[in-house]
């Protein structure tokens, strides 16, 4: 994929997922299906393959990032010369809650 066509996919997925997590409270139990279901709704919305970040270091920060990256190769591991880091969200347990709380950490600005 060209930088063109993935900054034009930029924003318009950093949209979708914000709307879909930033601020969110997901319950415990729910956590990989409502990452599960963002990742199909995005897409669905732009026709592009993307993963979550499963980096030990990221995750445990409590982070997760989104990456795009090409269609085929969705099921593959992480390869940021390939892969197109897009936004990052900031994961939080809330114990007295039993969930989760998602606040968007960064969004690449370019």
């Amino acid at each position: 994929m060209t930088n063109k066509v993935l900054q034009e996919a930029e924003v318009k997925i950093c949209n979708i997922v914000r709307e879909k997590l930033h601020n969110k409270k997901i319950p415990f139990a729910e956590i990989n299906n409502f990452v599960q279901e963002t990742t199909k709704l995005v897409e669905t919305m732009t026709g592009l393959g993307v993963k979550w970040s499963t980096e030990d270091h990221e995750f445990g920060s409590n982070r997760l990032s989104l990456y795009i990256c090409d269609i085929d190769y969705v099921d593959e591991f992480i390869d940021e010369l390939m892969d197109w880091k897009v936004c990052t969200y900031c994961i939080k347990y809330n114990a007295e809650q039993n969930l989760f709380i998602a606040t968007e950490a960064t969004t690449e600005v370019l």
